[in-house]
């Protein structure tokens, strides 16, 4: 099972994100502290559509300064939750697809499928940048990895009952 941990790393992801829009956070994401970059404006549905295209296929993308890459040794988090300046570089990620599933100002949801790496959070940002109104994740869900899909999923609480979990008990017992 470890083995083959590293292959489902390693495969594409699916998630459904939410955006809220018309404002910014230093994380990207709901837990920094937002500043509001559009009182009083709303972006239209055809806006949103028309920006969505540039962002799929290969694309540039910064990593968050509130991420786990590392600098010198450390996650690049460390350094930013004390305020000190991090240097992260962009990298080529890619968006298979990246899908309209509702919008209802300030609120986008995007169902996308993208490579290894990828920063939904940046991605996040980088819509809000492109529509002149900013931008971060207000929600994320993800659905899929590889093949694996949350419809697939055991609740931690009926995983101990689940056969597959009997059977590979079984196996380790008669092994033992």
């Amino acid at each position: 099972a470890t083995r083959r941990l590293e292959s489902v790393v390693q495969a594409e992801k699916e998630y459904v994100a939410e955006i809220e829009l018309g404002w910014t956070s230093r994380t990207h994401d709901a837990e920094g502290i937002k500043v509001v970059c559009l009182p009083g404006r709303v972006i239209g549905r055809q806006a949103v559509e028309d920006v969505l295209p540039q962002f799929r296929g290969d694309i540039q993308q910064l990593p968050p300064q509130f991420s786990a890459l590392k600098i010198k040794g450390k996650p690049a988090y460390q350094y930013a939750r004390k305020g000190k300046p991090v240097q992260l570089e962009t990298r080529m990620v890619q968006i298979h697809e990246l899908e309209l599933a509702a919008y209802a100002w300030p609120l986008l949801t995007l169902r996308i499928v993208c490579s290894k790496g990828t920063y939904i959070r940046s991605l996040a940002r980088d819509i809000g940048e492109a529509l002149q109104c900013g931008g971060y994740l207000s929600g994320l869900e993800r659905t899929r990895v590889g093949a694996y899909t949350t419809a697939q999923s055991i609740r931690p609480d009926k995983l101990a009952s689940h056969p597959a979990v009997q059977e590979l008990r079984e196996q380790i017992n008669g092994s033992a």
